[in-house]
C-alpha cells in the first residue's frame, strides 16, 4: 500500500498535479454474512492510514 509515500508515486509523469492525493478502493461485493466484517476492516485500514 502506498499510503506512507502518497499516491503521487503512481501518477503518470505527463499528468500535472491535480491537488491532494486521494485513495481508490476497489473490491467486489462480499457475501452478506461477510459484509459487516469487510466494512470494519476497510475502516480500520483507512484510520491507520490517517495516523
Amino acid at each position: 500500500m502506498a499510503v506512507d509515500k502518497g499516491l503521487s508515486v503512481f501518477r503518470h509523469p505527463d499528468v500535472s498535479s491535480v491537488g491532494g492525493d486521494g485513495i481508490v478502493v476497489g473490491y467486489s461485493t462480499p457475501t452478506q454474512s461477510q459484509y459487516s466484517r469487510t466494512l470494519d476492516v476497510l475502516c480500520e485500514v483507512l484510520q491507520a492510514a490517517l495516523r
